[in-house]
């Protein structure tokens, strides 16, 4: 009896069952349904990879485009940098030539006396102080300074309302680092005018004694 109960089902042509052509066939079916399954599998880690590479690739190209735009606006601000310091260094210049030529006039007037026409002497003396640091070098200096540091004079007098344009520019030319005899020289005033103009912009804006006041300027 037990013999019989552990014999495998036959069919009623007596073949075991998984002799049968259907059997063959749910083999058949079952290995192609493996083999098609480590394809789609293959397929889908194909496509995985294939992804990640392209998300990588994209991520480089979008690094790169990046650095290149930072270095191409490094260099704009760098060359806005350097006009504004050729401004400043023609100003300065400009200014230099035009006090050596003043007194030069004054040398003459006070050689020549009433030889030396009055109303010559009042033209000439009029033209050359109107040469000094006129509206246009202001305009075109603010436009050079805001164009290389991000609109500073826009923030400045937003924060602090009572900065004369005096004190704007002394905060300019600070904020450039120039020495004290180059922006005396720009803004054709004595060495201690220069001084006291940065004195009283300390007071101004608030400055404790211990800060450094170019430093302030440059990091503002």
């Amino acid at each position: 009896m037990n013999a019989m109960a552990e014999a495998p089902p036959v069919c009623p042509t007596g073949v075991v069952w998984y002799k049968t052509v259907q059997a063959y066939i749910i083999y058949g079916l079952l290995l192609w349904f493996i083999i098609l399954s480590g394809i789609r599998q293959q397929i889908r880690k194909k496509r995985k990879r294939r992804r990640s590479t392209l998300q990588f690739e994209w991520q480089l190209r979008e690094k790169k485009i990046h650095e290149l735009r930072n270095e191409m606006l490094e260099k704009e601000l760098q060359n806005k940098k350097n006009e504004l310091m050729q401004q400043a260094a023609s100003m300065a210049r400009k200014n230099r030539i035009m006090k050596t030529l003043l007194e030069e006039l004054e040398r003459q007037k006070e050689t020549l006396g009433h030889q030396y026409p009055d109303k010559l002497y009042l033209r000439m003396r009029t033209l050359m102080e109107k040469t000094l640091n006129t509206h246009s070098d202001r305009t075109a200096f603010e436009h050079y300074f805001n164009s290389a540091h991000q609109d500073f004079i826009k923030r400045f007098r937003e924060q602090y309302k009572d900065i004369t344009s005096g004190d704007l520019r002394i905060c300019c030319l600070l904020r450039m680092n120039l020495s004290t005899k180059e922006i005396a020289s720009i803004l054709h005033v004595s060495v201690r005018a220069v001084e006291l103009r940065r004195y009283r912009l300390r007071k101004r804006i608030g400055l404790e004694s211990d800060t450094n006041l170019v430093d302030f300027l440059m990091g503002y």
